[in-house]
């Protein structure tokens, strides 16, 4: 699994790819918390290249989505490929979580929860 970085406006995108499996799953949740814990913007976790997303990474989604809430910082996930998006909808993470489909739609998102 591999991440960047970036900024866009007033908006934090980690971008990951690869696939959220048992070793990755650590690496993905030990990435996202330090942002969560300084927040300073909202982040927005873009997934469109998560292939595969097994339970341990279902496991790392939930915990950086209560997180989240505890610090009250807008947390808006891109919807990985289909593959891996079906694993959460078939466990309604996707109820849990704000998803959108593209970086765009989830900045639109967070700007029309802040409003």
């Amino acid at each position: 699994m591999k991440w960047t970085v970036e900024w866009l406006e007033r908006y934090t995108v980690l971008r990951f790819e690869g696939e959220l499996m048992v070793g990755a799953a650590q690496f993905f949740e030990t990435g996202v918390m330090p942002w969560l814990k300084m927040p300073f913007a909202p982040i927005i976790l873009d997934l469109s290249t998560v292939t595969i997303i097994a339970s341990a990474g279902l496991g790392s989604l939930l915990r950086i989505q209560s997180a989240a809430s505890e610090a009250s910082v807008h947390l808006v996930l891109v919807k990985p490929t289909q593959e891996a998006w079906q694993a959460l909808t078939m466990t309604r993470l996707d109820t849990l979580l704000p998803c959108a489909d593209t970086v765009e739609a989830a900045v639109e998102l967070i700007a029309s929860r802040s409003s």
